[in-house]
């Protein structure tokens, strides 16, 4: 009988270590990477509006050196405030799981306009109007498929919504069946049950760290353009230290722990 009491606190102990390690690592994703103000922040603190404005405005121009046209038909198109209010939207629009739809009828009149301005000028007469619609079109598609990435991005949105509320869910179980596990074993064999758990937490947390280092080599991570792995590599390097924080505050813990029970029973030991 005392055997299978064993058995089962082990077994507890074992469940109770699976949940508070799930329950801590979708925690981190909930605090990360599924919270719309964190990622907001991370876009801010890397320039990302600034390098998109940069890099649209470079790609206009390129295409205009092949066009004949002259540069001031882009000047004025947009600004950078006008970026960040977009991106903003679309990422408000991503994380709710809404449309993500960019209206460009803003830019399609400025730049007409600005190219009826510029022929005027220079007196010069279009005999093929098709061609100035078309020139208009690709320079309305470089600027949203430089805000929206790919279709595969806004494909994403509905999806991300739903992963982000099952991951809700989820977590909200996890804290429950923690906390109830944690009083149950507590009421059944009449000892603190967290030493273990904790332990075994922390030490499986070391191993993603480790894992995460040897296999992603973070500082080369390339995805569609330099500003936009900024942000993906920002990401990571904060899921790291969040990981790294825990396992040292777990430790430290268990550390503080443990001398508390050696200077109690030091304490019970001279009073005896």
């Amino acid at each position: 009988m005392k055997n299978k009491k064993i058995l089962l606190y082990y077994l507890l102990e074992f469940i109770l270590t699976i949940l508070i390690f799930s329950t801590t690592i979708l925690l981190i994703f909930k605090l990360t990477v599924l919270n719309i103000n964190y990622f907001k922040e991370k876009l801010e603190s890397k320039n990302y509006y600034h390098e998109l404005y940069l890099d649209i405005n470079n790609d206009f121009n390129n295409y205009i050196m092949q066009s004949g046209f002259g540069e001031e038909i882009v000047d004025s198109l947009f600004i950078e405030d006008d970026i960040k209010i977009i991106i903003n939207n679309i990422v408000d629009n991503f994380y709710q799981g809404k449309s993500i739809e960019i209206n460009t009828d803003n830019i399609k009149q400025r730049l007409e306009n600005n190219i009826n301005k510029y022929l005027e000028s220079y007196n010069i007469k279009i005999d093929n109007k098709d061609d100035v619609t078309l020139f208009v079109e690709e320079i309305i598609n470089i600027y949203k498929n430089r805000i929206v990435l790919n279709d595969d991005f806004i494909k994403l949105s509905s999806n991300f919504y739903k992963v982000t509320a099952i991951v809700n869910k989820i977590l909200t179980y996890l804290i429950i069946l923690d906390i109830v596990l944690f009083i149950a074993v507590k009421l059944l064999f009449k000892k603190i049950t967290l030493t273990i758990p904790i332990l075994s937490t922390v030490l499986l947390l070391v191993l993603v760290y480790f894992l995460i280092l040897d296999k992603i080599n973070i500082q080369y991570i390339i995805f569609w353009n330099s500003y936009v792995s900024n942000v993906i590599k920002v990401i990571f390097f904060d899921l790291l230290n969040i990981i790294k924080y825990i396992i040292i505050i777990g430790f430290t813990l268990e550390i503080i722990k443990l001398i508390l029970i050696y200077l109690k029973n030091l304490k019970s030991s001279k009073t005896n």
